[in-house]
């Protein structure tokens, strides 16, 4: 994905806790792996989506940076059962 700033993992284990609770979604993994953590993804289990998709498996990824006071975050989904990928841009979220 590749925002700078400073990666916070306190940030994604909330995250993952609350991705990990709802209802569509099957697993919620670090990544590029469980040590480095870069950013946190979700994958949804395609026949909890109404209206059905497609067998493949949907994601969701986040990438959540921080510099000084200003958090930096970007959202992935996509679906390849429709051919749907939105990558939204950079999202800045003032504290």
């Amino acid at each position: 994905m590749g925002l700078s700033g400073t990666i916070d993992s306190s940030t994604y284990q909330g995250l993952k806790d609350v991705l990990q609770r709802y209802p569509v979604v099957t697993t919620v993994t670090y990544e590029p792996d469980g040590i480095r953590k870069r950013s946190i993804r979700a994958r949804i289990d395609p026949a909890r989506i109404s209206p059905p998709t497609g067998p493949a498996t949907p994601t969701l990824d986040v990438e959540w940076r921080f510099e000084s006071e200003t958090a930096y975050y970007r959202i992935h989904y996509a679906d390849p059962n429709r051919g749907f990928d939105s990558r939204l841009p950079s999202l800045v979220s003032e504290e």
